[in-house]
């Protein structure tokens, strides 16, 4: 009965661990309101003791806030984080910064967005072994493609689109039934950081199988086409990278099937959209 109840205030006080909610008092400037997708991208300073100076996209949970937001206004709000979640509230504008501090962003005029039957893009990338990786060789498995930089800290964000590889992967792995030619590849945004080591790192981190998740980089051009392609949104330059979320999904013929947009989709959704894209042959 002791060791019972020993266990049950264990499990109690690991639950409220888990769902303990970190506060941080964050200031920075505006670069962009997304009220329909309910988040603010900002170029925030240093938050001491969770993250560094960047530009990162942050929820709020009312999307009201954001009405008198706009482009270049200096703020200051509080930034809640949970195991699972993040949000911010409590925003104040303090004052404007001047046009010019805004980054640059990558041009996309000349990139046509994937559509439905598109091929499989000839682009090389460098993976967590220090090798070439051509998405060509993929041709034959279907191929689900997500992109993220293991230095984001977001719940979120980052993080969860791992753990919706991490979960897909498992449910794929334990189906006895399931087409064994499927593969997961997360292309990190951030080349300078995320180099061989740290992917390795990360990829060990993710529990990821060998076979069937990798993980990659490459130079910034190669990684924004097929960014821009996907519809996924990033700039970088030095500390500053900010991106939405986009994982796109190619058929075993090597054409583009589905693309997922940010964080809603289920690791269910991508593990039944990879069964059904390893035996598509028409």
């Amino acid at each position: 009965m002791k060791v019972l109840c020993l266990l049950t205030i264990l499990s109690s006080l690991t639950m409220a661990w888990a769902e303990e909610t970190r506060e941080f008092t964050v200031r920075g400037v505006v670069r962009k309101t997304l009220p329909a997708e309910s988040q603010i991208i900002v170029k925030h300073e240093e938050i001491p003791s969770y993250m560094q100076a960047m530009t990162m996209p942050f929820q709020v949970r009312d999307p009201k806030i954001l009405e008198s937001v706009k482009p270049n206004d200096i703020i200051i709000f509080k930034l809640h984080v949970t195991g699972q979640d993040h949000w911010i509230d409590e925003l104040k504008i303090t004052g404007f910064a001047t046009q010019e501090n805004a980054p640059a962003r990558p041009q996309a005029t000349d990139i046509a967005p994937f559509n439905t039957g598109d091929p499989l893009p000839a682009l090389t990338f460098t993976d967590e072994r220090g090798q070439a990786l051509k998405l060509e060789e993929y041709r034959g498995k279907a191929l689900a493609i997500t992109f993220l930089y293991t230095r984001c800290p977001l719940p979120n964000f980052c993080p969860l689109l791992s753990e919706k590889f991490r979960t897909a992967q498992e449910s794929l792995l334990a189906d006895a039934a399931a087409p064994k030619n499927w593969q997961l590849l997360s292309i990190s945004i951030d080349p300078e950081h995320d180099k061989a080591e740290v992917l390795q790192r990360y990829a060990k981190q993710q529990r990821a199988n060998a076979a069937h998740w990798r993980f990659a980089t490459g130079n910034l051009r190669d990684v924004t086409v097929l960014g821009l392609r996907s519809g996924l949104e990033f700039w970088e330059g030095g500390s500053e990278i900010t991106h939405n979320l986009r994982t796109i999904v190619f058929d075993s013929q090597g054409r583009m099937r589905r693309i997922f947009s940010e964080n809603t989709w289920t690791a269910k959704e991508l593990a039944d959209e990879l069964r059904a894209a390893a035996i598509s042959n028409k």
